[in-house]
């Protein structure tokens, strides 16, 4: 365990303690008590951080966490300076930015719509973005970066541990970011092993010394 956290709620017990009954409290279980009596506990923050693992309660989850769950993900980061936000926060341009790039989006990724689709759009995303930064010119601390890393199951970080990705700044980052802001909210999120299989089947040993051959070649 790399960190832990205590929260101290004086007089709510969640249990007697061994020498409970020679003080005439037999039985003393606040918490245990109160779930039972409201039908069971719903505290999703606190049951996420593992309340109900201390002891079993109505409600709680008492399972042990599952560490084999796939750790798939994928490594997108934006970073921008104070002085940015403030001066493009306000931009009268951001509404025709949003509505462009909501039009792109539906010609790229609607079921309905095809890639080719938005080359035909006669709005240039790049160019509104100019629009949007401008406000930020003249600011010498004003930057923003877009970093979009690979898709694996490694915790490596791109900065600490030379993890490739692409690199976009100025007016190309606000794509990027827009795109991540998106993909939080409308993503299928794949939390158990045999769906990350469907999806990426395992690769055979014979593949994997190929690939690892070829990395070493470049």
């Amino acid at each position: 365990m790399k960190r832990a956290a205590i929260i101290v709620l004086d007089g709510l017990g969640i249990g007697p303690a061994p020498d409970t009954a020679r003080y005439g409290d037999a039985g003393s279980d606040t918490l245990g008590n109160v779930a039972r009596a409201v039908g069971g506990l719903r505290l999703p923050a606190l049951d996420g951080l593992g309340l109900g693992r201390c002891r079993p309660l109505p409600g709680l989850d008492s399972a042990a966490p599952d560490t084999a769950r796939p750790k798939l993900h994928q490594k997108v980061q934006f970073l921008a300076t104070y002085d940015l936000w403030r001066a493009i926060s306000a931009s009268p341009e951001w509404p025709r930015f949003m509505s462009t790039y909501l039009r792109y989006r539906e010609a790229t990724y609607s079921p309905e719509g095809v890639n080719a689709q938005a080359r035909e759009l006669s709005d240039s995303l790049e160019q509104i973005a100019e629009r949007v930064l401008a406000p930020a010119r003249s600011s010498r601390r004003s930057a923003s970066f877009a970093i979009v890393g690979s898709q694996n199951q490694d915790y490596r970080g791109m900065f600490m541990d030379g993890e490739a990705g692409v690199v976009f700044t100025g007016p190309e980052s606000l794509v990027p970011l827009i795109d991540l802001v998106f993909m939080v909210g409308t993503v299928t999120w794949v939390d158990d092993q045999t769906t990350l299989d469907q999806l990426l089947p395992p690769v055979g040993e014979f593949q994997r010394r190929v690939s690892r051959a070829a990395k070493d070649a470049l």
